[in-house]
């Protein structure tokens, strides 16, 4: 009967709005999913690198099915969202996928298959992006019950500042080399390109996220508030904000720490997602970059649902969904996938009403 209960809210979870761009043409009409009236989302990146094994996995593990989870794409290859399974099984759970949408660039414009920023905002990549569109009005035909979609485009773009050749999200489809004001005028075209031709395509299932990381790292690397305000594409063409937010560096500062820059976003009044956040795996040995660390991660996943809860330091931050990075990467040297203790702390979260709202029936807005 739960799953029943969270499948039928999730079909009334979206509400429909009519945006239109800056230029003044074609409206950017689209379906939005709609932040809860009370609580919190809550979802993961359930990974292969983890215990679970997949966002399935730790739905089963905490018996509670998550209600986003992230999935990877590129420009050239979005179609597969139909094939190969990682998509289609969330849809046939209940779960809203939140796909990465990447560049599939390198910071090298001359590498083969290089895809660059200008050449999407200039309509080079059109055939691959219009394939895309097609495949995301076939997905919405095949789970007419739950056809809806998050997508963030180019997430993480301020990592790339810089344009640093071993960028860690394989994201960096910036011209080389650039300034600073060129990169973000890039960005923004290439954003605003890919939700209007979407839009032009049809394509009314999906909900358009701009997710900057906006760790301590980054912010005080980057630049902070004045940098990712250069970035923002417009209103017409966000409807959610993210950030991307991990406890570095060692020794970690726990939750004050990993969500210390979380106002920048209320400036854009827009629902807040922490598209990925984690804390070090705390079994021994620990990943090599872990070593050190001294918050344990099921204090940490506890603390945020405090933090997150009613009354708690992240309860007026804007944040109605938040999701777990349940995953070891280790090229990096992190390994974030959830420990015995940590995964006690995430099912005590998740079990919690409040972290598992159902979502508002649809409404129509100008």
């Amino acid at each position: 009967m739960r799953r029943i209960l969270l499948f039928a809210g999730l079909i009334l979870g979206v509400w429909a709005t009519c945006a239109v761009q800056s230029r003044g043409d074609t409206p950017l009409k689209r379906w939005v999913i709609a932040p809860p009236i009370t609580g919190v989302y809550t979802g993961a990146s359930g990974g292969a690198k983890s215990n679970e094994g997949s966002c399935a996995g730790l739905s089963r593990a905490v018996g509670e099915t998550m209600q986003f989870c992230n999935v990877q794409y590129s420009i050239d290859d979005l179609p597969d969202l139909l094939t190969d399974g990682k998509a289609t099984a969330m849809a046939a759970a209940g779960t809203i996928p939140v796909v990465t949408l990447g560049c599939k660039g390198d910071g090298t414009p001359d590498a083969p298959g290089h895809r660059g920023f200008s050449s999407i905002a200039a309509g080079s990549e059109d055939s691959s992006l219009k394939q895309d569109a097609q495949a995301l009005k076939a997905y919405a035909a095949e789970f007419p019950k739950n056809p809806w979609i998050m997508m963030r485009p180019f997430h993480e773009f301020n990592l790339n500042i810089g344009n640093p050749r071993g960028n860690p999200n394989k994201n960096n489809c910036y011209s080389m080399p650039e300034t600073l004001s060129t990169m973000q005028e890039e960005f923004k075209a290439a954003y605003r390109h890919v939700v209007t031709t979407f839009a032009s395509a049809g394509v009314t299932n999906v909900t358009w996220v701009w997710c900057p990381a906006v760790g301590p790292v980054t912010w005080e690397k980057y630049g902070g508030d004045d940098i990712l305000r250069g970035f923002y594409p417009g209103d017409a063409y966000v409807d959610w904000t993210c950030g991307d937010m991990y406890d570095k560096p060692a020794p970690g500062g726990g939750v004050a720490r990993t969500f210390q820059h979380i106002n920048v976003f209320a400036q854009f009044h827009k629902p807040v997602i922490i598209a990925e956040t984690g804390e070090c795996n705390s079994d021994m040995p620990r990943s090599p970059r872990c070593e050190g660390y001294t918050v344990m991660q099921s204090a940490f996943i506890a603390d945020l649902k405090t933090a997150l809860g009613p009354g708690g330091s992240l309860a007026s931050s804007g944040i109605k969904a938040w999701l777990y990075f349940d995953q070891s990467v280790p090229h990096s040297g992190f390994n974030w996938s959830l420990d015995a203790a940590g995964l006690e702390a995430f099912r005590a979260l998740i079990t919690t009403p409040y972290f598992h709202p159902p979502v508002p029936r649809p409404r129509w807005t100008e």
